[in-house]
This record gives structure tokens, C-alpha cells and sequence, in this order.
């Protein structure tokens, strides 16, 4: 009987290895067939940038979902269905560092060596970290996932439009790569886009230059490093921008209060993944307004339908000019 389930545990386990190994075949005979590049991108910045690029000329998909948790996400969450389509897979654009960290290790490890992957980390230009931003104690608890000798370095470089006009440009050159027959296709999309960007840039520049104040108060998290850095804001938050706290604790909050207050601040600011309740009692004390100012990093489904990078930051900008107090 021992021998008999012995055989029948080493035959299921045979089994198992050829249906994998047949469907990778499948796959790879799928990437030869397919007419357009299939390009992944783990997170909604990404993905709208490739699209604007790509056009028609690609299939461009956004792997993790609106409203899933980004931090979180990885080949637990796929069916066998869509692991087994990625291996038909040109490029994967994922954001680098800790924001897809553990996805795209992965990932890696999962697919052939022929498919590509492109950071976005690594076309942003000098990283900045975390813990440059003036974060309150609470920021200062959240370190139980790192090491203490670890840098962190903040993966939201897309906030910057300086940022996304150098990303725009090296993912141009990712996906000439990838399919180097519609370049030409390729880089006319991505002069106008990045037209589009660079008006955006000019935008934020005189929302700056306009303003009565400097700084900006969140009762949240803060995913805007780079958004602060390249155009000369201060910032303080409740917590750094990868943080996995949610709730401030009464001396963070009464700190931000009081900064607030001195500055005479006419905003509290909040984002999408936060809890805006926070703000809106902080705003309430100071006679100001809680404001949402969207990293554009997790999206939700009606968001996806209806929502671009362009037009989050052009509402991010009329949200700067009442919290910076510009044309005043």
C-alpha cells in the first residue's frame, strides 16, 4: 500500500510539471504569433504614460487592480489564467523600490529571461529619501518592515512633473527597444505628450511663484517628496510616504495644529489612500479647508474609467493654489 501511494505522489507531482511546462510552451509560442507588444505595468502612473505612448500600436495592461492595496500585491493575488499570459509578456514597467518591491522579485523569478523590465526608480534622476520630509513622532514608530540600516528612499517619483517628463522620455526609449518597427510611432506620441507634461510643469511653477505661503500640512501620509523638493514647498505630514500606520497620534496631530496655526495656513491636506476625517477636524480648528491632493498611486474603479495622470495633477494644481494661498 506504502509502495502503491508512494507511486501515485510521485505521478501527480510529474503531472503538475508537465501541465506547467506545456502551458509555458504555449506561452512562448503565444509571444512569437502575437502582433503587438504585450507591455505590463504594476501601477495606474505607469500605465497611463505607456498608453499615451504606445497608442494602438501595444496591449497595455495594468496589473494590480483599482483599489488594491499596491504594498500588498503579488502572484498570491493572480489566477493561473493570468500568470500564465504573462509569460507572453515584452515588458514589465513596475515603480521600484518599495511600492512593487516584492511583486516585481517575483515576477522575475517566474518568467523567462527574454521579457524585459524597466523601473521608473531608475529614469527619475537622484532619489530622495523618506526621511528628508519633516515627519511627526508617528513616522518615527513605523519601521518594523525595515532594517535599521536600510535607506529608504521614497518610489513616488511620478509626483514631480520635472520627474515624469525624464521618465516619459526613458520609457520612450524602453519601448523603441521593445519594438523598434513603430518607433517612429512611438516617439511622435511621446514629443506630445510630453508637451502636455511640460505645460503642466509651467503651471506648477507659477502656482509657486504666486504663492503667500510655502508650506504644506498633511494629516496623512506623504507621498510628495519629489512634488515638494523640485519646486522649493516645505512639507510636514503625520507620517512618511510609504508608512503603514493609519492612525496619527494626538501629539503628532496638535503639533500639526499649531504649525498650522502659526503659519496661518488656509489648508490641511489629505490623499486618496488616507483617512480624510484627520484633516477635515484639523481644518475645522484652523477655519480652513481639508483638501484632497492625489499622489495618483492607487486609483479606484471609477477612477480607472474616467481619470488620467494629466488631469489628477491639473486638480492637484487648483488644489495647490488655494493651500499655498496663490494669487492672493
Amino acid at each position: 500500500m506504502k509502495k502503491f501511494l508512494k507511486f501515485v505522489s510521485v505521478f501527480l507531482l510529474f503531472s503538475v510539471f508537465v501541465s506547467l511546462s506545456s502551458c509555458q510552451s504555449v506561452s512562448l509560442k503565444d509571444r512569437e504569433k502575437k502582433e503587438k507588444p504585450y507591455i505590463v505595468c504594476t501601477v495606474f502612473p505607469q500605465y497611463d504614460f505607456v498608453r499615451n505612448i504606445t497608442g494602438d500600436k501595444a496591449t497595455v495592461e495594468l496589473l494590480i487592480p483599482p483599489g488594491a492595496e499596491t504594498h500588498a500585491f503579488g502572484l498570491k493575488d493572480l489566477s493561473v489564467k493570468k500568470i500564465d499570459e504573462l509569460y507572453n509578456a515584452d515588458l514589465f514597467v513596475c515603480a521600484g523600490g518599495e511600492i512593487d518591491e516584492q511583486l516585481e522579485k517575483e515576477l522575475k523569478k517566474m518568467l523567462p529571461q527574454s521579457v524585459r523590465f524597466a523601473e521608473l526608480t531608475q529614469f527619475a534622476g537622484e532619489l530622495l529619501l523618506e526621511s528628508e520630509a519633516e515627519n511627526g513622532e508617528d513616522s518615527k514608530k513605523d519601521e518594523v518592515h525595515r532594517s535599521e540600516s536600510e535607506e529608504d528612499y521614497d518610489g513616488h517619483v511620478w509626483t514631480s512633473p520635472k520627474r515624469a517628463c525624464a521618465i516619459v522620455a526613458k520609457l520612450t526609449d524602453e519601448i523603441c527597444e521593445t519594438d523598434p518597427n513603430n518607433q517612429a510611432f512611438y516617439r511622435e506620441n511621446a514629443r506630445e505628450y510630453l508637451s502636455q507634461l511640460e505645460e503642466l510643469d509651467r503651471l506648477l511653477e507659477d502656482t509657486v511663484s504666486g504663492a503667500k505661503f510655502r508650506t504644506l500640512i498633511f494629516a496623512d501620509r506623504f507621498p510628495f517628496r519629489y512634488l515638494c523638493h523640485d519646486y522649493g514647498i516645505e512639507a510636514d505630514a503625520a507620517f512618511e510616504g510609504c508608512s503603514t500606520a493609519v492612525e496619527p497620534s494626538l501629539m503628532t496631530l496638535n503639533r500639526l495644529y499649531e504649525k498650522a496655526m502659526d503659519l496661518r495656513l488656509p489648508a490641511i491636506l489629505y490623499t486618496e489612500t488616507g483617512d480624510r476625517s484627520y484633516a477635515e477636524n484639523l481644518a475645522q480648528k484652523i477655519g480652513g479647508k481639508a483638501l484632497l491632493l492625489h499622489s495618483c498611486h492607487e486609483i479606484s474603479a471609477k477612477e480607472f474609467q474616467t481619470a488620467t495622470y494629466l488631469s489628477m495633477q491639473r486638480q492637484n494644481i487648483e488644489t495647490l493654489k488655494v493651500a499655498l494661498g496663490s494669487g492672493e
